[in-house]
């Protein structure tokens, strides 16, 4: 199902962990998402989604994080998805 919405995403590292967006990266490219870049930012306590309109992806990342994601639109970002990775997901893998 994912696969077929045919999605652009960026994948933002914001965690202050090295390799987690990576890690996010394989996961996404294992379901069928077309994942376009992975870049790091300032670290952020909390995860997001900006996209440009609700999708599947967005409801699978709500089921597996469910308290940690805040979503929020913008249509004017140049994908179609941007992931953007704080603390408390990368708490999932990191010891």
């Amino acid at each position: 199902l994912i696969a077929k919405e045919e999605l652009t995403v960026s994948v933002v590292n914001a965690s202050g962990v090295e390799g987690v967006g990576n890690v996010f990266k394989d996961i996404l490219t294992n379901l069928g998402i077309n994942v376009v870049d992975v870049v790091s930012a300032e670290s952020q306590e909390h995860s997001e989604i900006v996209n440009k309109k609700k999708t599947v992806l967005d409801e699978r990342l709500d089921n597996l994080f469910k308290e940690e994601l805040k979503t929020s639109s913008d249509k004017v970002i140049d994908v179609d998805e941007k992931l953007i990775i704080g603390k408390d997901l990368a708490n999932y893998f990191v010891d």
